[in-house]
């Protein structure tokens, strides 16, 4: 049997990819975190793929909240993750 696993460093995203595959019945463990930190312990052994979102995605651009867009009005945070938000 085949292992994908998908990693991601935003909790949305990774969110969104588990209803995506999951209607769509593809077998794939998501895990959270940075590019930088994976190897075989992060993705939980051995793979036989491993799909990165690698980039910034309108997802993150359109919504103000997030704040990595100009041309919305909202808080310069521009993090992909939850970790360390200002009060």
């Amino acid at each position: 049997m085949s292992r994908l696993v998908g990693v991601d460093r935003d909790p949305e995203a990774l969110a969104l990819a588990a209803r995506r595959l999951r209607v769509r019945r593809y077998g794939c463990d998501l895990v959270a975190a940075r590019f930088s930190e994976v190897d075989e312990d992060v993705v939980g052994g051995p793979a036989d793929g491993v799909l990165f979102d690698l980039g910034v995605s309108s997802m993150q651009l359109d919504r103000p909240e997030r704040g990595f867009g100009y041309r919305v009005d909202g808080p310069p945070d521009m993090r992909m993750g939850e970790e360390r938000r200002p009060d």
